[in-house]
């Protein structure tokens, strides 16, 4: 019953029903569904949910139940950042660092790696430092 009431709910544009049928189709481990889990948090993360933005950028990034696209990974990990999510900021700073789903950028990279919350002795904030004197 609770898939049947979620759906009619999400039927209806309810974001946080959309929301809750794509982390039970990612998650659950009887129904696990990556298209139609990557359905409802699109729908979601293109309304401006950072958190949904956060877990559909996670399955482009790891190819979970699609194929691997790190364009578009870094696409929604990076409006999820921008909207505080200090996962997303980590995830996409790592993206550009690396050059995946675009150009390297390690100016770039270290802004977003700057956001993250526990940045006083991250490494990766040391190493594109590094990288960016290099230049």
């Amino acid at each position: 019953q609770y898939l049947y009431w979620m759906n009619k709910s999400a039927d209806q544009k309810n974001l946080r029903a959309h929301f809750h049928l794509g982390i039970f189709y990612k998650d659950s481990q009887a129904y696990i569904n990556y298209e139609k889990a990557e359905k409802h948090l699109k729908y979601v993360a293109d309304a401006g949910n950072a958190e949904a933005q956060l877990l559909l950028g996670k399955m482009y990034k790891d190819g979970l139940g699609t194929k691997q696209n790190y364009q578009k990974a870094r696409e929604y990990l990076q409006k999820s950042a921008d909207q505080g999510n200090a996962e997303a900021a980590f995830l996409t700073a790592t993206l550009y660092a690396l050059g995946q789903g675009g150009a390297q950028n390690y100016q770039i990279a270290y802004t977003y790696a700057k956001k993250c919350e526990d940045n006083q002795d991250n490494p990766l904030i040391k190493l594109l430092e590094s990288k960016i004197k290099q230049k």
